[in-house]
């Protein structure tokens, strides 16, 4: 078997979020602490005291198709990579043409089995991934990693033990790293009147934010904590979230957290409506399209303790921060 040198390439910026660099990061720490060399390569614009200290060579830059091939092919010859992650939304058949042409093998997070699919390994870590929708569309080789277990959380996100479900005192809204487009500060005024403590997690990276701390003052019931350290704690201390419907989600369940989901975008659909099947959460459908009245009708859906107990109790056990170690392992096996 050989050691992997691994290049994982991935998109970031305000608009697409952060979700895809911190996985990358989790799982390329995974490949280094297993004795492996890794290398992030990130399209995009992204703050990077965000991420200091940096213990990854990652590298961003803002790249054309053409100028991001180049990057590869250069990266590829430096590192001598013997792996490619892809963790980006753009990897068309046009797109997995030119990764074939640097003749080097490579695992693609995949959510949508919308076409086929060249790689060697395929990580969809949505609930509802099946292996008869990849069937048609990968070849015999790849290996297919489905489900919750394979998502990449951070090794503080460790499954805690449970507590009692009680009536609701602290909300966490959770809208991603990047641009909640407005969203924080309507859900805000959406629960001024409700007699609960609401903290807003954010980054640097949301143009909102200084909206939001400036409406927070006015509110004692309001707290902004923005890139606070210790998340999972924090989880663990609310009662319910509500969040984007992205790695957040899998971080809720792994604490035992219920949520309500929004989808900030279109990509984020099909897991929300995932978790919502499983009876893990609530969907409210899309960020953008979400009003007053039908916020409020889904949070008088979630206010029973023995609406969030079940819900706590469908998502025990189904995700963990095993979930990069587990991909690890899949991808030396056959290297």
């Amino acid at each position: 078997m050989s050691l992997p040198a691994v290049l994982l390439c991935c998109d970031a910026s305000a608009q697409k979020g952060l979700g895809h660099l911190q996985r990358c990061m989790v799982l390329a720490k995974t490949f280094v602490d297993g004795g492996g060399r890794a290398f992030i390569l990130c399209n995009g614009h992204v703050d990077l005291t965000l991420f200091q200290p940096l213990s990854i060579e990652l590298r961003v830059l803002e790249l054309s198709p053409e100028q991001e091939r180049q990057e590869l092919v250069e990266w590829v010859a430096y590192i001598g990579a013997n792996l490619l992650v892809i963790d980006h939304y753009r990897a068309t058949p046009a797109y997995q043409q030119m990764l074939q042409s640097l003749g080097v093998p490579w695992l693609q997070f995949d959510y949508r089995h919308a076409f086929a699919i060249q790689a060697r390994w395929v990580v969809n870590i949505t609930p509802c991934a099946r292996e008869a929708d990849y069937a048609p569309l990968t070849e015999p080789a790849c290996t297919l990693l489905l489900g919750p277990r394979f998502a990449i959380l951070r090794a503080e996100f460790i499954n805690p033990e449970p507590l009692a479900v009680g009536p609701l005192r602290r909300v966490l809204i959770m809208l991603g790293g990047g641009d909640d487009a407005g969203l924080a500060e309507k859900l805000i005024d959406w629960l001024s009147d409700v007699t609960i403590t609401v903290c807003v997690v954010t980054t640097r990276s949301n143009p909102g934010m200084p909206r939001l701390m400036a409406r927070a003052t006015a509110l004692a019931q309001v707290e902004v904590l923005v890139e606070p350290k210790n998340i999972a704690a924090l989880m663990r201390s609310a009662d319910l979230a509500i969040c984007a419907g992205g790695t957040t989600t899998f971080e809720l369940v792994s604490q035992g957290v219920p949520f309500l989901s929004v989808a900030m975008a279109d990509n984020q659909v099909e897991l929300c409506h995932a978790w919502h099947a499983r009876g893990v959460s609530i969907h409210m459908g899309l960020g953008r399209s979400l009003n007053q009245e039908a916020f409020r009708t889904h949070w008088e859906k979630i206010q029973p303790v023995a609406t969030r107990q079940a819900m706590r109790e469908s998502g025990r056990g189904l995700a963990d921060n095993q979930g990069a170690q587990r991909i690890r392992e899949a991808v030396e096996k056959c290297l």
